[in-house]
């Protein structure tokens, strides 16, 4: 499940920063995520993901989901 939810993300990721930033993003969205929850014992909403998702986007170049 993990590889798989993986191959989804890069596969979204291709889709909108470059191609040089899809591992970077990655590794930002996956520990966001499990700083989140697994550390801090806190629920990732959505508002949380929508926030990551456009922070990681921003850092890479990109200003969001189109």
């Amino acid at each position: 499940m993990c590889d798989e939810g993986t191959r989804a993300l890069k596969e979204t990721l291709r889709t909108h920063p470059p191609a040089e930033a899809v591992e970077p993003s990655l590794a930002l969205l996956t520990g966001g995520v499990f700083i989140r929850v697994a550390l801090q014992a806190r629920p990732a909403t959505e508002n949380f993901i929508e926030d990551l998702v456009d922070r990681v986007l921003s850092s890479s170049g990109v200003d969001g989901p189109s």
